[in-house]
């Protein structure tokens, strides 16, 4: 009997792996000054990965990857999770936040990129990097020198 599989049990293990999947990667569905902090500490892990030889360099397609991940996966979660969970999640704007994300790095995904490149082969402090990236379009910067979003 408790092996059986009941729709309301199913429903109840598919919002759960849907929340557990947007836990992972909330930081893309949310303000897009909280995407690029982490977008830039991934980027910094994934160079340290590639300096001990675990992996190839991932800043050649560092851009067009970021678009892509959002598009086909960063999207579609939030849209189902938003339809799984209903209200409660929909006011969060998990969807409309990433649609805004990728819209926003397809125009300036390019230089941010550049700007993490610079910073980190210089050794720049994370705060600097942040507060160049985030700024590269004119607009005011809401990050703060220890890098917490304000």
């Amino acid at each position: 009997e408790d092996l059986c599989i009941t729709a309301p049990g199913l429903e109840r293990c598919v919002t759960v792996e849907h929340l557990m999947q947007v836990s992972d990667v909330a930081h893309l569905m949310q303000s897009f000054d909280n995407f690029v902090k982490w977008n830039f500490r991934l980027y910094k892990e994934l160079m340290a990965c590639f300096k001990k030889g675990l992996m190839p360099d991932p800043t050649e397609n560092w851009a067009i990857g970021q678009i892509g991940f959002l598009e086909n996966y960063i999207i579609p979660l939030a849209e189902r999770t938003e339809k799984i969970c209903g209200s409660s999640i929909a006011s969060l704007n998990l969807s409309a936040n990433a649609r805004a994300n990728k819209t926003r790095w397809e125009e300036e995904g390019e230089v941010i990129t550049a700007i993490f490149v610079s910073g980190y082969s210089t050794g720049d402090l994370e705060s600097d990097v942040l507060l160049n990236a985030l700024n590269c379009n004119g607009s005011p910067n809401t990050i703060t020198q220890d890098s917490q979003i304000v």
